[in-house]
């Protein structure tokens, strides 16, 4: 159904985007796992950010890191005031890991908005399968139009999250940021390798030898400290691959004019696969 095919996209998403260095792996830990609860239960509601900050034991951890008092606004924007007022103290001391929470929510919240756009698009792509039955059709458009709308009122807490640590913390996003211009090299590089490599231009030696040095760099660049340059809040419907802050770096981005081999790194290269795999272990 709509639904299930709405969460399922966004799992895909979320194991992309972690593929591609764009979130932390605690981040989509988080992210799949909300996933896996929505199908588990079936939830009405195309909503999967209570469930994120509702986690028991990892989920209060999370919130207890952003106890200091000056994480204590991001705390409200990931919880909820609402909430917030209900639910008592946590013990749990920060233990110096504040600034980590911090970016892990921040991640969070970018796969949350990325995930949930791409599955809002999808949902056009499913209707392909009534065409032939014009209620059918009517049905899945009327359901579909539900979803976004859902999809769209819970997209503004992941926002608000983003825009509140740009206030607070902005040097967790400009970091951030830099992560994802380093990936953005790293690929770029790794796929200009890749296709040398594919037309017998260069031996399996120097082709490892060329991707190491494209990680290399690519470290160069993480290690910058890119200022934001993006006034404005951000909403609900970002479209973050076109963000100046958030990542127009990815490959998914049209100004990048991608050729067939940055777009099966993957598939095409079991050495890059695997080199990514390392990267988390």
């Amino acid at each position: 159904d709509k639904r299930r095919h709405f969460l399922l996209t966004q799992k895909v998403t979320y194991s992309r985007l972690l593929d591609e260095g764009l979130i932390s792996p605690t981040a989509w830990f988080f992210l799949t796992k909300s996933v896996d609860v929505a199908l588990d239960t079936y939830h009405e509601v195309a909503d999967q950010w209570n469930v994120i900050v509702g986690y028991r034991f990892y989920g209060y951890i999370l919130k207890s890191l952003l106890q200091e008092e000056n994480h204590r606004g991001i705390r409200h924007a990931f919880v909820g005031l609402d909430k917030e007022t209900k639910q008592k103290e946590w013990s749990f001391s920060a233990c110096g890991l504040s600034t980590w929470a911090v970016a892990t929510v921040a991640y969070i919240s970018y796969g949350y908005l990325a995930a949930h756009r791409e599955a809002r698009m999808a949902l056009g792509h499913f209707s392909h399968d009534f065409r032939d039955s014009s209620r059918h059709n009517s049905i899945f458009s009327n359901e579909a139009n539900i979803i976004r709308r859902e999809s769209l009122e819970s997209c503004g807490r992941p926002a608000h999250v983003l825009n509140t640590i740009r206030t607070v913390t902005p040097n967790v996003l400009s970091e951030m940021k830099a992560r994802h211009l380093s990936q953005m090299v790293k690929w770029k590089l790794s796929a200009r390798v890749l296709n040398i490599f594919e037309i017998g231009l260069m031996e399996e030696s120097e082709f490892q030898w060329l991707l190491r040095k494209a990680d290399h760099i690519g470290d160069i660049v993480k290690s910058m400290k890119p200022d934001l340059v993006q006034s404005s809040d951000i909403q609900a419907n970002v479209n973050l691959a076109a963000h100046p802050d958030m990542a127009p770096f990815t490959r998914q981005s049209n100004e990048l004019n991608l050729t067939s081999s940055d777009n099966n790194l993957h598939f095409k290269c079991e050495h890059l696969k695997i080199r990514n795999e390392n990267k988390y272990l």
